[in-house]
């Protein structure tokens, strides 16, 4: 049998044989169990294993932010040619990003 610590809120973990005399940190805490390897998670107080949003939140952000970027670019475009038709849709397809963006920034919340 073996001992698990982890830092709250970080993914390392430390995997201790019960025959080896381990001092934990001040900030360690012992785990319920090892840290799944099926995703990134990091430690929670309770001694159980979440998963890191925040990483899926700044995946999310930059996919985001690439896409309306582009938009952005043809959309500025679309203004210098005064083409008014392409301008309308590519606000739709703006506003589309930003529910698509909520919806799956909702999901990784609930999840």
């Amino acid at each position: 049998m073996s001992k698990i610590y982890a830092i709250i809120g970080q993914a390392q973990q430390t995997i201790v044989n019960d025959d080896v005399n381990y001092s934990p940190s001040n900030n360690e805490i012992l785990m319920q169990s090892e840290r799944p390897t099926d995703g990134d998670y990091v430690a929670k107080e309770d001694g159980t294993w979440i998963k890191d949003k925040s990483n899926m939140i700044n995946e999310l952000d930059n996919q985001y932010n690439q896409s309306k970027d582009e938009l952005l670019k043809c959309f500025s475009e679309a203004q210098l040619l005064g083409d008014t038709e392409l301008q309308e849709e590519l606000k739709q397809e703006i506003n589309d990003l930003n529910d698509w963006y909520d919806e799956e920034y909702r999901k990784i919340q609930n999840d």
